[in-house]
């Protein structure tokens, strides 16, 4: 008699795969106890990361333009903090880049003052008539930017109650490159370039009178490129004395020879040249990046007020 087994065998192994996934879903059952303490653990674990987590910006993370330093610096009161020359307030929002802190160390009395915080308007509430004008260039939150490019760009400060005998020109800048033709700073006057500022090769501050024929290198003083940098100098004709700061600290003074003048006073451009520029119309030179203050001042300021100047 033949006996059909096929059955017992379809039977047989459905019955083994059932004992299968039994033994498998109870290995993978999780108590509901331990679930509900994870998720406790995981929940406390989540409080403290955001109780400590900084709230400020990352090191790296851009403010406005400017990479953020991670290490804090003090810029007058000693709850603010300073990201390279960009304040915060203690809710992390970027401020403009000169503090109100700043501006109480600033000497007052300035003829003109520009810091070129989204507009070229004069701050300095002298009623001395001075302006800036330009074409060609951009004005930014972050400051006057130039492109380094000659005769791109016209960018003119107009001084026109400027005193030849004694003054001081404060500049900030953030140069982006120094790279040929762009080695200026500033130059006072556009037909005689009575006054100059500019990056000599070696990389140093360079102080120049009379189209560059009086020139003095600041040996040491250097300027690098993409460092904010705040830039005194102040010139006592009578005394024949010219001071140099660099952020706050004196890098230089200069002996003018006895019979020193400026040849600008004996010119008919006398009233006219009272202008400050960012290119030298004599040698091609230009400059290259963000401009963030010029102010100039009637008299030299003294060695107290030049040193909070930064």
């Amino acid at each position: 008699m033949h006996i059909d087994r096929s059955f017992d065998a379809r039977k047989a192994r459905q019955q083994w795969s059932d004992r299968l996934l039994t033994r498998s879903s109870k290995r993978r059952r999780v108590p509901t106890k331990f679930l509900a303490a994870a998720a406790a653990v995981l929940l406390i674990l989540t409080a403290v990361l955001i109780a400590v987590w900084p709230s400020g910006p990352r090191k790296g993370a851009r403010v406005s333009g400017t990479v953020a330093s991670s290490t804090p610096q003090s810029a007058g009161p000693a709850n603010e903090h300073v990201l390279q020359g960009m304040p915060l307030e203690e809710t992390g929002k970027p401020l403009p880049r000169t503090t109100l802190a700043q501006d109480e160390i600033r000497p007052p009395g300035a003829i003109a003052r520009f810091r070129f915080r989204g507009n070229t308007e004069d701050e300095s509430q002298s009623g001395s008539a001075s302006q800036f004008q330009q074409t060609g260039a951009q004005i930014t939150k972050d400051g006057l930017y130039l492109n380094g490019v000659y005769y791109s760009y016209h960018a003119i400060a107009q001084t026109p109650k400027l005193n030849y005998d004694a003054f001081t020109v404060v500049l900030g800048f953030d140069a982006h490159s120094f790279e040929q033709g762009r080695s200026n700073l500033v130059t006072g006057g556009r037909s005689h370039r009575w006054f100059g500022l500019h990056r000599s090769g070696a990389g140093n501050l360079t102080v120049t009178f009379n189209n560059q024929r009086f020139s003095r290198e600041i040996v040491g003083a250097a300027l690098q490129p993409g460092r904010p940098t705040v830039v005194a100098c102040g010139v006592d004709l009578p005394n024949k004395k010219v001071l140099v700061y660099l952020d706050g600290a004196k890098v230089g003074e200069i002996d003018l020879p006895d019979h020193f003048q400026l040849e600008v006073v004996d010119s008919d451009a006398k009233e006219r040249d009272k202008v400050w520029s960012f290119a030298n119309y004599s040698n091609a030179q230009a400059f290259h990046g963000l401009v963030t203050e010029l102010t100039i001042y009637n008299r030299i300021l003294s060695t107290e007020e030049l040193e909070k100047i930064k």
